[in-house]
């Protein structure tokens, strides 16, 4: 039972389907106060967070299963499950989460969607199998599925106008879905460096192996003031609206953007990996936790 927790990594989840429900609630309008409309809305929104936690499971799941030697070599998440029992688990899960997707098409008439769900399921099988081994394309990759988690949301207003639409924070949430984006990009560099020694031996090229530690350390750099110009960008739009959102989303996350940099000046090869991932990690709570507080107040 243990294995299967660290497998799963309940933690990661619950922050990324309660950025996804938080994400609707704070930028998504439900076009009717209809009881029967609004419980149709609240069932794909649901329906929705289901299937990511699904696609983050089996994500999870097959990863480990085609990281288990580069893992032996770092001796890192070395479980106890065998490599036959992820796959099968991994293919049923599969096969479950789609044939619900594929229902919840049908039943709110957005067929020509029916491929989205299917692809998330080969990219994420695609970056486990050969893309993570390529220098900044698993990255991306991993990056993208974390900001994608949150703009499949800001799709349901153009598939279905008829249930859903913007409300006046719709500009801030594309600069949300950057600061995520930057956020989990900047982590997957440094998840790279902690288990460069594995990856070498593995065969991968990852970025740190291909351009060196000092190298690798001067694009993160450059990412986390990337970071900084979105976050100023966000304060800025936010003060054109609420003022009082201004000054809560800067004191949230500004403080701690200059601690970050300071993590990073402290940075070396062989130390502080953990530490700077929790940070950016933390970093991506604070945001989510501004998310609470819009819907606090009023």
């Amino acid at each position: 039972m243990k294995d299967i927790v660290r497998l799963i990594r309940p933690i990661n989840l619950l922050i990324i389907i309660a950025t996804q429900y938080l994400f609707f609630k704070v930028f998504i309008s439900v076009q009717s106060s209809d009881e029967a409309f609004d419980a149709d809305a609240n069932l794909l929104v649901l329906s929705i967070c289901v299937l990511t936690l699904m696609a983050g499971i089996c994500g999870y799941i097959i990863n480990q299963y085609y990281d288990q030697q580069t893992d032996a070599f770092n001796k890192k998440n070395q479980l106890s499950l065998r490599p036959k029992t992820l796959l099968w688990t991994y293919i049923v899960l599969s096969i479950i989460s789609h044939l619900f997707f594929f229902q919840l098409c049908l039943k709110f008439d957005v067929l020509t969607l029916c491929w989205v769900y299917p692809l998330s399921f080969l990219l994420l099988f695609l970056y486990s199998h050969s893309f993570q081994r390529i220098s900044t394309l698993g990255n991306l990759i991993v990056a993208g599925f974390s900001a994608g988690v949150m703009a499949v949301v800001l799709v349901l207003p153009s598939i279905l106008p008829n249930i859903f639409a913007f409300n006046t924070l719709k500009t801030f949430a594309y600069l949300f879905i950057c600061f995520a984006f930057m956020i989990s990009w900047i982590r997957e560099i440094v998840k790279d460096v902690q288990d460069q020694h594995g990856d070498a031996l593995a065969g991968y090229k990852t970025l740190v192996i291909s351009l060196g530690f000092e190298r690798t350390k001067a694009v993160c750099y450059f990412l986390l003031v990337l970071l900084f110009i979105i976050e100023i960008s966000a304060a800025f739009y936010l003060y054109n609206l609420q003022l009082h959102w201004m000054y809560i989303f800067s004191i949230l996350t500004l403080p701690h953007w200059i601690y970050l940099f300071l993590q990073f000046n402290k940075w070396h090869a062989s130390s502080n990996h953990a530490a700077l991932s929790k940070a950016l990690k933390i970093h991506m709570v604070l945001g989510i936790l501004f998310l609470l507080i819009i819907i606090a107040l009023p």
